[in-house]
């Protein structure tokens, strides 16, 4: 399983964090396989990713929709379409290419939601029509839906039109202006649902916007082929930190509450969950950092991706996410059935 950073940022962050992350002398390279919204990217950061891939940091780049953004009310669905397919037609460097997607919300009723998956499906296959040979080679079709009829709409549509490469973005949403990607019980099912297809039908999936230290550990069980999100990054400046098979806990405020973690703890669960990194070695630099809680939580990730593919984690690990990750750990029946 293949974890994508999200870095739609400023080319001078992008650079800082390499060069920090660099300083640590992790051998691992977390920026391998990088992921940007072109129509929300800064030009520099576009011409910096792209030098990075010719330096051989970074290994592939995924072109996001800008969905996202739709969903926040920052553009509209036809707007988007047509900037995402100037910049497609203008730019064939990248490795894969997400087609214009509308990402039904939590709180949209049936109506509402039928709508942006017909969209979706619909509006994908006439905008993979009109890419060039090269580009359609590497699209990435994303599935849309709350239901199983909704999915299986976005399925029958894609199998049709032939892209290799899936992308299951129908996680829940909360948070302020639903900005936030969950794994509920209910995606978790249609998430299984999508994956049996895939692998029927030999097609490589892709979750859009989980990555909590949990989440990837669903994801694996649920035979899903990369993952991305930028939740290591929003987390670190809410001031909360992962560990493995643990949940986001906030380390920041004096005040514990029920998602505050004291620095005892986190130190316990270190030892626990067999993690280290220079970022974390001093509690209260990580504490005061957002640069060392992000780069923190990146390392974490790379944990979590290195145990999955070597199977170093056993019930130990397991029991961490059944106290520390109560939600996720209730999921785990769903995936093993």
């Amino acid at each position: 399983m293949q974890f994508v950073a999200s870095l739609t940022r400023g080319a001078a962050e992008i650079k800082r964090l390499i060069r920090h992350w660099n300083d640590s002398e992790d051998p691992r390279n977390p920026f391998a396989n990088i992921l940007v919204t072109p129509i929300f990217t800064p030009p520099s950061t576009l011409k910096l990713v792209r030098e990075l891939k010719e330096e051989g940091v970074v290994k592939q780049v995924f072109f996001d929709s800008g969905g996202f953004f739709v969903q926040m009310g920052r553009i509209s669905y036809e707007d988007m379409y047509w900037q995402l397919l100037h910049f497609y037609r203008s730019n064939p460097w990248g490795d894969w290419y997400t087609l214009p997607d509308y990402v039904p919300l939590s709180s949209d009723d049936e109506e509402t939601c039928w709508h942006k998956v017909r969209q979706t499906a619909d509006g994908s296959r006439l905008f993979y029509q009109e890419l060039p040979y090269e580009i359609k080679a590497k699209a990435l079709a994303v599935i849309q839906g709350r239901t199983i009829a909704q999915v299986d709409y976005c399925l029958e549509t894609y199998l049709r039109t032939g892209p290799e490469r899936w992308g299951f973005g129908s996680f829940g949403t909360n948070g302020k202006q639903s900005n936030a990607n969950i794994v509920t019980e209910e995606a978790f099912i249609l998430l299984n649902y999508v994956s049996e297809i895939a692998v029927s039908n030999n097609r490589h999936l892709h979750a859009f916007g989980v990555s909590t230290p949990p989440a990837i550990y669903l994801l694996n069980e649920s035979r899903v082929d990369s993952f991305d999100s930028i939740g290591w990054m929003k987390t670190a400046g809410y001031g909360k930190v992962y560990l493995p098979f643990v949940r986001a806990y906030n380390i920041t405020y004096r005040d514990k509450g029920a998602r505050g973690m004291p620095p005892q703890v986190f130190e316990k669960l270190k030892i626990r969950s067999g993690h280290e990194c220079s970022f974390c070695t001093d509690f209260r630099m990580l504490e005061t950092s957002r640069t060392h809680r992000i780069l923190h939580n990146l390392a974490v990730i790379q944990d979590m991706v290195d145990m999955i593919r070597e199977r170093t984690f056993g019930d130990d690990l397991l029991q961490i996410m059944e106290e520390y990750a109560s939600t996720y750990a209730r999921l785990r029946s769903i995936a093993e059935s």
